[in-house]
């Protein structure tokens, strides 16, 4: 017989902030997504693992890198691939946190890993000119100044419009960690 979880599983999913850092000021890529997905801002970019591509593959682990890499193709498009190749994402990505999230629906949960991948301003600046695709409909970078007496509050504000609120409590996790350790 099939054991049944007496809890629904929480779907994999994964977001990644793409920023970069100037002296003492940090640059944070935002999107704004298409209304076929869902209108409102977002961090870079993110959504569900493919969970259909493990079945069928006993003994397989998922490289999570991987989902949170193609769903940046799928969002920012796939001349990411040029600006920043897969094998230099995987050197250069880093993890910020990972455990459940909950949604506005609270039946659904969510298991969401968040990446960081700090670019130059050279690939921000190529980033930034890409197209919309049919999951983002344009981008906005915001700019934090790398100061201690900054608070989440103001992170908050400045992220008030994102669709989801875990992301913005990814923003204030991501800017904690750049002011403990500058540079």
């Amino acid at each position: 017989m099939t054991y049944i979880y007496k809890w629904p599983m929480a779907a994999p999913c994964s977001a990644i902030l793409i920023y970069t850092r100037s002296g003492s000021e940090l640059t944070l890529l935002t999107t704004h997504r298409a209304p076929a997905v869902g209108v409102g801002r977002c961090l870079s970019a993110g959504g569900f693992y493919e969970v259909k591509d493990m079945f069928n593959t006993a003994g397989k682990m998922q490289d999570g890198r991987a989902e949170t890499y193609r769903e940046m193709v799928e969002e920012l498009g796939e001349e990411i691939n040029t600006i920043i190749p897969y094998e230099v994402f995987v050197g250069r990505v880093r993890h910020l946190w990972d455990g459940m999230v909950t949604s506005d629906d609270p039946a659904i949960i969510y298991n969401g890993t968040f990446r960081t991948l700090e670019v130059s301003a050279a690939e921000m600046a190529a980033i930034m000119a890409l197209p919309p695709t049919e999951e983002q409909i344009g981008k906005t970078l915001e700019i934090f100044q790398i100061d201690s007496s900054t608070d989440d509050e103001l992170i908050a504000r400045r992220l008030a419009d994102f669709k989801y609120g875990h992301e913005v409590e990814a923003a204030k996790m991501w800017y904690a960690q750049m002011v403990r350790a500058p540079g």
